[in-house]
Order: C-alpha cells, then structure tokens, then sequence
C-alpha cells in the first residue's frame, strides 16, 4: 500500500510544526525534512540539491510544503532587511521552479512568513510585521500561479495572542499544534482516496494482530525479528527463551551472516515462506511502515514490537501468577514500618498538557512524539507480585515520574493501589494539573493515602499562560483535606527570574509558603546549569525563596559520587521493559519481570560511577545512600511549615522520610 511521501522544507518556524505533522499522519503518509532549516531563500535554494539526494534518498515525493522569509525580512543595527524584495521574488521563482523539475510528480504547496511579536526584539535585531506583509505580497505576487497551494499562515495566525508564542519569532507547542492541524486538513484532503485506502489496510491489520500473535507464540510457530538495535538488545533474551525466534533480520550487510548471541542474522530477502510472523525490533514509524511493505508483499504476518510485547507480555504474566498460585496479602496501613530502599520507577508516558521551555521533551523532539498515549502491558498484581516486600527485604519508597505528566500513564492508579497494599510508600510526581486523577488516587488508596506524597512541580508559567494556576490550587487543596502529603517544587531557569516576587506572592497566599527549588541542567551539556549567568548569578538571584533543597543542591552540584550505596540499598526500574538499572546512568543489572531481584546483580557502585556528578543526589545524599556528613534528610528538605503552624508533610510520612538508609546519624 503506497503511502503518499510529503517532503517539508522551510525555516525555523517549519521546524515547530513539522514533528506534531509527522505525527498527526503517522502511518498515513512518509513526512520528510532535512535536520537543518532552510534560512534564506537563496539558502533553500541552493541546498535542494543535496536535499533531493540525502533526504529523499529517491523516494517519490508527493507533496512539498515549504517556506521562506523570516531570515530574508530581518534588520540588523537598523539596517534594510537582509534581503531585497526583488531578489527576495527572483529566489522564491528560482526555488518554485527547482522544485517542479527535482520532484515533477508534486503538489507544490508555499506558505507565507507568520506575523511576530515586534516588542520583543532589540533595537540591534528586529522584524517588522509590515515588512512580512510586503514581502508576503511578493511572493503572491510571484507564486501565486506557480504553486498548487498558495498558504496563507500570516493571516491564519495573525489575531493569536502574544501569550502563545515562546519568543519574539517563534510559537509555543499549543500554537504549533494549531498550524500543525491546519497543514494536516490541507495533506488529507489533497491525498484523501489514499489515506482512506492506508487506514483500511491497517484497521484490518490491528484487528487480527493479538490473534496471530496468541497463535505464534502459544504453538511455538517460527518468527523473525527485523532490526539489530537498541530494542532487539532490551527484548531478545525474553523473546528467545520464550518463543521460537529463528532469526534476526536486518539490512546491515556486516552482520547478516554472523550469529548474535547465538541469533542466526539474515537479509530481508532470506525470510522463507515457513515464517508465521515478523517482528519489527525498530521504533521509527516509518521505518516500521516500510517493513510492513515488505511483509504484505510477501504474505507474512508482521506487527510492531510494540504489539508484540503488549501481548506477549500479557500471556507470560497470566501463566506465572497461574503456575505460582500468587494470592496477596494485604499490609495494616496502621503498622509502623522503615524504609529498607529507595526505588526509582519510570512509567511509560510521554503525554503532558503543559509545553515548558526548559522540558526534557521539548529539548529532544524525537521523545516527544514516541510513546504518547500507550497502553502498560503489564498486570498490576504482577508488577505487585515482582516488588513485593519479601522480594526487597521490606517496606520500600517507590518514585513514580513520567517524561510526560505521570498520573495520564495507563493503569497508573491500579499500579499505585496495589504498591499501597503491598506496604509501600509512594512518591508521585506530577504538574498539579490532574486533579480527578488525584482524587481517584486518594479516594480507592483509603488508609493506605497517608503513605503518599505528591511531588507537585510548580510550572508557574506555563500554568498562568494555559489559565490552569487555580486548578494546581486545587489539587493542593485536595491533597491537604486528605491523609495524603505533598512538596512543592519549581525549576530555577531564567526565564522565570521577572516573576520571582509574583510566584512567591502567590505561594504565600495559596500555599502557607514558598516552594523549594531544585536545580536545572541543560540537556545538551549536562554539567551546566539550566542559566545563561554565573554560577554566584544563578545561586543569589534563587536564594531568596530560602529552600533547603536548593542551599544542598547548590553545594552538592558537580560534585563526584563516592562509597555509593546504588544497587544494595537503591535502583531504578523502567516499568515497561522491566529493565533494572543500578542508578540512572549506571549499568543495566537484570529485568524486573524475567530475573524478579533476586535474580538481578544489584551489587554496590562504590567508586564506580562514570559520571562526574551525582544526578540523584537530591534523593541519594539526603536518605545516606551516597554517604555525607552535614546532609539534611530527605523529609527536610522537601518539607515547609505553613504560615497556620500545619505542615506539608503529615506525620507518617514524616518519620518514615526522616531516615538516613547507611546509617548515618539523622540531621535535623
């Protein structure tokens, strides 16, 4: 089934859309850009060339979507904008008619440069609205009868309001969703008979797929797996050991041929007709697609590794709860217990309904699109049955955090409830904005709520611009009716330092008092502050909210793990892939769902950690995992006394906080 390829083009403004694009017609249509944007209009012209080689690879294009402006329009220490609008209209010709001849089977379609917010920009680099209409008018005037589709995104956005954009230039991720779904409406309707066509193949597909799958690994029937990377790593050991996996295929000439930890590989046109089902080990959409190509033409079954796992998981856990005649016990939420571990849990969520500037998501765009809205395999009382107190030696601290915002992760609250029971404590973090789901938690946890504290990350800006500050009290509000604990955190970054006096006013009136701050790194290196200033700049401009957790921080930062006690007495778990890791950026120590952790290596880091500093060490300093003298304890520096004498951190959950794991003496 031919999907219809759509080649982006454009600058940076095209590079706010694009990925949400790519998507929103995932599986319907191939989206294409190159990695860099295209600048001036003479740079998108001269660089088609290596474009139509290296992006395209050959590929029929379908539709070219592109644009040009914003640079040309630009004025530097006052002068003219970069570029004339008559070479302005002689590039956007040259480009228009470039493109006719490089992809002659195109819907060629231009859009025109989005308005900007001209109070914003300095006196030394400025845009002008009224030159992005003159210059738009110019390329009407030029392409208009050139193109197919002549867009106007400047009157299409033209009465949005300041608020959604992150700069002076550039949209926020609501803004681009918006113009995102614009461009999809116009790619739908120019491809419909061929969308139609693609989702009825695929609908056909998914409905039979669990059947397949079910029958294959139930009859011990031969499949393959297609890709040789990070995913066929994590998955190969189960797969193998518990299906009959014959080969692994991949396109990478070096190793077809070779045998991977006992695991023949193989060319794609090696796959013989006695194989009932492939498995794509791969997670790029596209690339997922292709091989399905390949598959339909020769008749065989495939599905995404995805729905591969999803349901064999599902059969796996079933028959060890069967065969092991697991019935739970239920814990006396009123009985006294020490913590024994730290354990730090990532679910399977890359869904959030707030855009900030300093998100992990935002700063790698490839993450933000990859696992939104999945389903968690994995049975509750499994999950119970694998972290089960006898399994870890006691009653544990259980970190739950997402990519996205935690509390939309499938079966959250089931996994949540059913941790409560087991006699563990639970450590939620969330943006404060899900308040039905806290509620739920809250209400089906019953006793068992005093063993919960929310983190609640305090995202002031992004909750003024979305209108959403008096749902975040809300669920303060809930939180403090209820048996349950909470902390407040903010992340320091420039960009919040103009409303430093308002958060804290608000905070004072709504909160009893001020958040604690914990410290920004910027993804791209991370052993610098999320600042543009100093490291002093950056200590003094945020001491002003007198946090403990900051005052450690700042003098924990960059500071080099030592005797770690990572492993014995902590560990991290990757909730769908059942992956156990000693630390976040340690070696890998066994699988939760197939080792269980007795079966896992978790032996001590020691002095062994690569990393220069310590990134846990908000979690491991405080509870003496890495052992310090002079650190507060956890419950201290995430607690804060209410202008009315109350706490944020209730009673039970303050004695069961205030602990140090190796033994040091606790620091009040």
């Amino acid at each position: 089934m031919n999907r219809a390829g759509i080649l982006f083009l454009g600058d940076s403004i095209s590079l706010g859309y694009r990925d949400i694009v790519k998507y929103n017609l995932r599986g319907c249509c191939e989206v294409l850009f190159p990695r860099e944007q295209g600048k001036f209009a003479s740079d998108l012209y001269r660089m088609l060339y290596e474009w139509k080689k290296y992006v395209t690879c050959d590929r029929q294009i379908d539709m070219v979507y592109w644009n040009a402006g914003l640079w040309d329009v630009v004025r530097i220490f006052g002068d003219e904008a970069q570029t004339s609008v008559d070479d302005y209209k002689k590039y956007l010709e040259k480009v228009c008619l470039r493109l006719r001849k490089l992809f002659p089977k195109a819907k060629i379609c231009f859009a025109t440069t989005t308005p900007v917010v001209e109070e914003r920009y300095t006196d030394e680099f400025f845009r002008k609205n009224s030159d992005i209409e003159k210059y738009n008018k110019a390329a009407e005037c030029v392409l208009k009868d050139k193109v197919d589709f002549f867009d106007d995104l400047y009157s299409f956005m033209q009465n949005i309001e300041a608020k959604n954009y992150r700069d002076a230039t550039h949209f926020t991720y609501d803004a681009n969703q918006k113009i995102a779904a614009h461009i999809c409406g116009i790619i739908r309707n120019t491809f419909k008979d061929e969308i139609d066509a693609v989702v009825q193949a695929e609908q056909l597909r998914v409905s039979n797929i669990n059947k397949v799958i079910e029958d294959v690994v139930r009859n011990k029937l031969p499949l393959v797996t297609w890709g040789a990377g990070k995913i066929f790593n994590e998955h190969k050991n189960f797969i193998s050991s518990y299906c009959n996996l014959k080969a692994l295929v991949d396109k990478d000439r070096r190793i077809q041929g070779s045998k991977i930890d006992g695991i023949q590989c193989i060319a794609p046109d090696d796959i013989t007709s006695d194989i009932s089902l492939v498995v794509i080990t791969i997670n790029n959409f596209d690339a997922q697609c292709q091989i399905g190509d390949i598959c339909n033409k020769k008749n065989i079954s495939w599905c995404t590794y995805e729905e591969f796992m999803d349901c064999v998981w599902r059969l796996y856990e079933d028959e060890m709860l069967k065969k092991s005649n697991y019935i739970p016990e239920d814990c006396d939420p009123d009985a006294v217990e020490d913590m024994k571990k730290y354990i730090g849990i990532s679910i399977l969520e890359n869904t959030c309904n707030l855009d900030c500037e300093y998100c992990y998501l935002r700063t790698n765009p490839n993450r933000r699109y990859e696992d939104i809205g999945r389903k968690n395999p994995h049975n509750p009382l499994f999950v119970r049955k694998q972290l089960s107190r006898k399994a870890l030696g006691g009653s544990c601290l259980i970190g739950l955090t997402a990519s996205g915002e935690t509390l939309l992760a499938d079966k959250f609250v089931d996994i949540c409830i059913e941790l409560l029971k087991e006699g563990h404590y639970l450590h939620i973090v969330t943006n404060g904005t899900a308040v039905a789901k806290i509620e739920e938690i809250i209400n089906r946890a019953g006793k068992y709520a005093k063993h919960i504290i929310f983190k609640l990350s305090f995202h002031y800006i992004q909750l003024k611009n979305k209108g959403l500050l008096e749902k975040f009290v809300e669920a303060v509000r809930v939180i403090e009716k209820s048996q349950a604990s909470y902390t407040i955190e903010i992340m320091p970054h420039d960009e919040l330092v103009p409303f430093i006096s308002e958060v804290m006013d608000f905070s004072m009136k709504n909160f009893g008092a001020l958040p604690h701050l914990t410290i920004g790194r910027n993804e791209n290196d991370k052993m610098k502050l999320l600042t543009n200033g100093s490291f002093t700049e950056y200590n003094d401009t945020w001491k002003v909210f007198d946090s403990i957790m900051f005052d450690m921080r700042m003098k924990l930062y960059l500071t080099k793990g030592r005797d770690c006690n990572a492993g014995p007495l902590s560990f991290f778990v990757d909730l769908y892939s059942g992956r156990i890791d000693h630390c976040v950026y340690y070696e890998n120590a066994g699988n939760l769902y197939l080792d269980g952790i007795s079966g896992s290596k978790l032996d001590k880091v020691g002095d062994s950690c690569p990393m220069e500093s310590c990134f846990n060490c908000h979690v491991y300093a405080p509870f003496g995992i890495l052992p310090m003298e002079d650190v507060p304890t956890y419950y201290t520096i995430r607690d804060r006394k209410k202008a009315d004498g109350t706490n944020w951190i209730k009673d039970d959950m303050r004695r069961y906080l205030d602990v140090k794991l190796d033994g040091l003496k606790n620091n009040e």
